[in-house]
């Protein structure tokens, strides 16, 4: 059977893989360091009762299956993401947009992290949908800039398609290197620059929310939100990540126990509340 190597770590020298099949059955193997690599495909022959790594093989037609996927297919993720860009009125921001999270078919593939949220296919999409939907709020409410908004929020992590690989099982090097602020803030600065719009004040804007949308210079941000959407925007990427991470949580949590402690929120603990089921 045809399994995905998944994850991979070293304890005291020696490797282990992880692979997964299309089924999502799980195996480990301790292997030489540079034997396998994270992405590739291999068979599995049973030898004696035994699992054993045959050989590599090519990226099955079916790769998508030998992943976790979000709940919305890449078609519902595609039809959301388009009613939104329809509803931004700048041209600028528009053919921004028709450039890079409109044309790229890895947008809607690809995670939105390597493990910490949205970590599985389609999540980098949902994860802005969720933003989109949220920037509508508040934007509505507090008479903010939609475009701004809408576009930051399909563009705050655009980079991620270049800074992840073999849908986000490891990082690129660039994508080490470089990271996804950056390479997101060069992409829409070179459209920028070809259409002759880079210095327009509403790009301007738009690249800001991008290098700021971590809130942080100690998160990763080289610059902090110095406009309402950029902290609007800022603030809403944290929301969604953060309850992504605490629904995982709790749903390995038993009902009215509390929770293991959970990093992202500087290690609290969190109750699963439930009402107990009438007999």
């Amino acid at each position: 059977m045809i399994y995905l190597i998944c994850n991979e770590y070293i304890n005291r020298g020696i490797k282990t893989i992880e692979l997964r099949n299309e089924f999502h059955d799980t195996l480990s193997f301790k292997i030489d360091k540079e034997q396998y690599q994270l992405g590739q495909y291999v068979f599995v022959d049973i030898i004696n009762n035994k699992s054993v790594i045959s050989h590599e093989v090519t990226k099955p037609d079916n790769f998508l299956k030998y992943y976790f996927s979000g709940e919305m297919s890449t078609k519902e993720l595609k039809i959301i993401i388009k009613e939104y860009v329809d509803k931004i009125k700048n041209e600028n921001i528009k053919i921004i947009l028709e450039e890079t999270v409109l044309k790229n078919e890895d947008f809607y593939l690809y995670p939105a992290a390597k493990a910490i949220h949205h970590a599985y296919i389609g999540g980098l999409a949902t994860h802005s949908i969720n933003i989109l939907k949220l920037a509508e709020f508040y934007a509505d409410t507090y008479d903010l800039n939609k475009d701004i908004l809408f576009a930051g929020a399909l563009l705050h992590d655009y980079g991620k398609v270049r800074e992840l690989e073999a849908y986000g099982l490891t990082y690129s090097i660039e994508g080490n290197l470089l990271g996804h602020i950056s390479m997101c803030y060069e992409e829409v600065s070179n459209i920028a620059i070809n259409l002759n719009i880079n210095h327009e004040k509403e790009i301007i804007a738009l690249k800001h929310v991008i290098l700021s949308h971590h809130g942080q210079l100690a998160y990763g941000s080289p610059k902090e939100p110095m406009t309402i959407e950029a902290y609007v925007l800022s603030q809403l990427d944290d929301v969604d990540s953060k309850i992504e991470v605490l629904k995982k949580s709790l749903s390995v949590t038993q009902p009215n126990k509390i929770s293991a402690p959970i990093l992202a929120f500087d290690r609290r603990r969190f109750m699963k509340l439930e009402e107990e089921k009438k007999k």
